[in-house]
């Protein structure tokens, strides 16, 4: 253990007694016990987060079925967007492709000199 020998734990113990004294040694010890659990579990977490990262690095992501519903819905298959997670045209993932402005009709909205005539 942070290679300290017996005499060594054994002096360090002995003069947290005379420095802390009797009553505090138990609160003392106590709390860097808290300190250590809590630092553990941390160090845990962080762990698991870097190993389940690097798990879905290496895994291939299975086909998305919005990207059928896509297909189904006259859309390209494997299209980029959202349901790809290929990036659009604006070089964005996770966002659908901003559609283009629909051009208005001949008959959609008369013109003011028919009106006139």
């Amino acid at each position: 253990m942070f290679g300290l020998g017996t005499w060594e734990l054994a002096l360090i113990l002995v003069a947290a007694l005379i420095f802390i004294g009797p009553n505090k040694l138990p609160d003392l010890a106590r709390n860097l016990g808290k300190g250590v659990r809590e630092m553990r579990r941390a160090m845990a977490g962080f762990e698991r987060e870097v190993q389940e990262a690097s798990r879905l690095e290496d895994e291939p992501s299975p086909p998305a079925k919005a990207d059928k519903a896509a297909a189904s819905a006259g859309g390209a298959p494997g299209g980029t967007g959202a349901a790809s997670g290929e990036p659009g045209p604006d070089g964005r993932v996770g966002r659908a492709a901003p559609h283009a402005p629909v051009a208005p009709t001949a008959n959609a909205a008369p013109d003011a000199e028919s009106k006139d005539a």
